[in-house]
């Protein structure tokens, strides 16, 4: 199969519908020259753009500071001893915490002071006695640490030994918060790989981090993230690279998840512009005003020779020899190490290496795995299984983590949903007509049919209604929705000629109709219709030829919306 082009619309636009347009008068256009060409803020669920500033890189310090202890005087710890301990710890007790604290302050050569040392409380203690005395130790005199020894008859003694690393570690897991949410800066790379180079730089699973949406890959982007139970001042190391970097902690208690944002604010700059007139800044208008097809962008069905709705097309029916092949056949394309690692490997139908003897086939997959880099955790978990069971291709593909291989099924109902999208505005064009399905109650974002991981929304049938004569009018073209199929049978389909039976005849074409039984994919709704908030533009003459322009745009939609939609109602992108 030929390699697609990353604007292909004939793939993603069928019909090549445009709201008000019959003829194709639009500007020819460069997107993503570069990634600063195409910057995206994350707008979180306050409403409020993600910020980045570049004076918060720095790393912060350690919660537990040594340095302004190891210059005491014997004097001034024995003062501070009485201070802070006297309540626990009789006269010896304090003379001799203060010879001991003493000796690590001023570096004593290690044979010449006592490893550790064992002091009794002089009054009774109970657990919050004993703890107050630890917090004391540990907030008035960092160089060491504190345990209880032992406790008779309500009396402990208290082990003091010098605070080694594993000690400070320990204390940042107790009083660190659950969660450290932090903005991520990436450039020309997708936020999973950006996750994983971080949790391979600070050796945490992948899973440590999550996020409330995908950006995209071919772009400067900025987002929130979240870490469970790992420090500021580790993440803050990572800060050594430009394609990605970190800033503005927060502490919180609860994780982000997909779909915790309202939407995303871009700016795009479109390079050699074919022309420009008052009639494409009319266009801009008119689509903040009236909005625009909602399709799916060609980010949804990648980049590769092999669309990732095909490899849906093949889950869906069960095919998973079928699917893992052109998974790893369109992964060799874009990865040199992946291919030579996978040297010898079939990718056309994994089948056809069981021709040979099933210890050969093992042993190639088996040196596969060992030669598949560890970053590749993808391709890596499934040759893995591969080499243990040659032939259990349902395993393999099950292996790859649930998020992961939904995206090609989600892939699968978004073709068939701008297929049916395209058809029902070549039919009835932009007008509300009576059989429509539209959005009565809740609020636009659940129209949008799913969050930025393709869930269903938490939305019943009630927040949906067919149009009859009776309401016609009460509904405008930015309340109707499409169903994005699936095996929900609650889901409402149009009545008109865009209903369940020409969606099934659509499944029928793309070899899909197993999609109404597939429990795992339930369905929802998305708005044919979508509208961008604080639009604006402005035209860059060229600097190297006076025939050709640069327009910055700049715009915000809503979760789930694509900028690419909206630019190709605009320009026809090269």
């Amino acid at each position: 199969m030929p390699s697609r082009a990353y604007g292909d619309e004939l793939l993603l636009y069928p019909s090549q519908h445009r709201v008000g347009s019959t003829d194709d008068t639009r500007p020819r256009a460069s997107i993503k020259r570069n990634p600063s060409d195409f910057v995206v803020h994350e707008v979180d669920v306050r409403g409020e753009k993600v910020q980045f500033e570049a004076s918060d890189l720095a790393d912060q310090p350690c919660p537990v500071k040594k340095e302004e202890h190891k210059h005491l005087s014997k004097e001034s710890i024995t003062q501070l001893a009485h201070l802070v301990l006297s309540e626990f710890l009789d006269e010896q007790g304090l003379e001799d915490f203060s010879s001991f604290y003493d000796a690590l302050a001023s570096h004593a050569p290690r044979g010449t002071r006592e490893k550790s040392l064992l002091v009794t409380s002089r009054v009774h203690l109970e657990k919050v006695g004993r703890t107050r005395f630890h917090c004391s130790i540990r907030e008035h005199f960092p160089l060491t640490s504190s345990e209880t020894a032992q406790s008779n008859d309500g009396m402990p003694t208290f082990k003091i030994h010098p605070t080694t690393k594993r000690d400070i570690h320990r204390l940042e897991a107790k009083e660190r918060p659950a969660y450290t949410h932090f903005t991520l800066r990436k450039e020309n790379i997708d936020t999973a790989h950006a996750l994983s180079v971080i949790s391979r730089v600070l050796h945490v699973p992948p899973k440590a981090f999550t996020f409330a949406g995908a950006k995209d890959k071919h772009a400067i982007t900025f987002q929130r993230v979240s870490a469970k139970g790992i420090a500021w001042s580790r993440i803050a190391s990572v800060n050594n690279s430009s394609k990605i970097q970190v800033s503005h902690p927060t502490d919180e208690m609860v994780p982000l998840f997909l779909g915790d944002l309202t939407g995303n604010n871009f700016t795009i700059v479109l390079r050699e512009v074919s022309h420009w007139g008052s009639h494409e800044d009319e266009k801009v208008r008119s689509i903040e005003v009236d909005g625009f097809i909602n399709y799916y962008g060609p980010q949804r069905f990648g980049t590769s020779s092999c669309a990732t709705h095909t490899i849906g097309t093949a889950v869906v029916n069960g095919e998973f020899s079928v699917a893992l092949a052109m998974l790893l056949g369109s992964r060799a394309e874009f990865s040199a190490e992946f291919t030579a690692a996978t040297d010898g490997l079939s990718f056309q139908d994994l089948q056809d290496n069981m021709a040979d003897d099933l210890c050969a086939v093992t042993a190639r997959y088996r040196s596969a795995y060992e030669a598949c880099p560890r970053k590749l955790t993808v391709e890596k978990s499934i040759l893995g299984i591969l080499a243990e069971q040659p032939r259990n291709y349902q395993a393999a593909w099950f292996r790859i983590p649930r998020n992961t291989r939904r995206l090609y099924t989600h892939a699968l109902q978004s073709i068939v949903w701008n297929e049916m999208v395209s058809a029902r505005l070549e039919a009835y064009g932009t007008c509300v007509v009576v059989g429509d399905v539209v959005q009565c109650t809740g609020s636009p974002d659940k129209s949008a049919g799913e969050d930025s991981n393709g869930r269903r929304p938490d939305a019943s049938t009630s927040d949906f209604q067919i149009v009859t004569e009776e309401n016609l009018h009460t509904f405008a073209m930015l309340d109707v929705v499409m169903p994005l199929p699936g095996s929900d049978t609650t889901l409402l389909y149009p009545t008109h000629g865009c209903g369940k039976e020409a969606y099934r005849a659509k499944l029928t074409a793309f070899r899909a109709e197993r999609l109404f039984e597939d429990v795992e994919e339930p369905g929802g709704y998305r708005a044919v219709m979508a509208k961008p908030s604080q639009m604006s533009h402005r035209v860059i003459p060229s600097e190297t030829d006076s025939e050709l322009l640069s327009v910055e745009l700049s715009f915000s939609l809503r979760k789930g919306c694509y900028a690419t939609a909206l630019l190709r109602e605009i320009v026809s992108v090269q």
